[in-house]
């Protein structure tokens, strides 16, 4: 009993430490998104991280050179590229 409630409480810490990693990733997405600080993301630029998403999530392929791209699109380099696309292209 005593191993399990140890093991219910390391993994909701490790749990806590995730959502937490998470939540502060997602605001610095927003700030990016945020371009006029308005409070509101800038959709063509949520457009595009959405597609970032699809495309590299999308993926039912698992050779690993697929998988190093997918993980280069959804890195800081990967996005930066394609957000300045549509800043020049839109």
């Amino acid at each position: 009993m005593l191993y399990a409630s140890r093991y219910v409480f390391r993994s909701g810490v490790f749990t806590s430490c995730v959502l937490l990693d998470y939540v502060k990733l997602a605001e610095l997405l927003f700030q990016s998104l945020d371009v006029q600080q308005s409070g509101k993301a800038n959709k063509s630029l949520c457009d595009v991280v959405v597609e970032q998403l699809n495309t590299s999530l999308g993926s039912t392929r698992t050779d690993a050179r697929r998988i190093l791209e997918s993980g280069y699109n959804l890195g800081v380099d990967g996005l930066y590229l394609a957000l300045e696309r549509v800043k020049k292209f839109g």
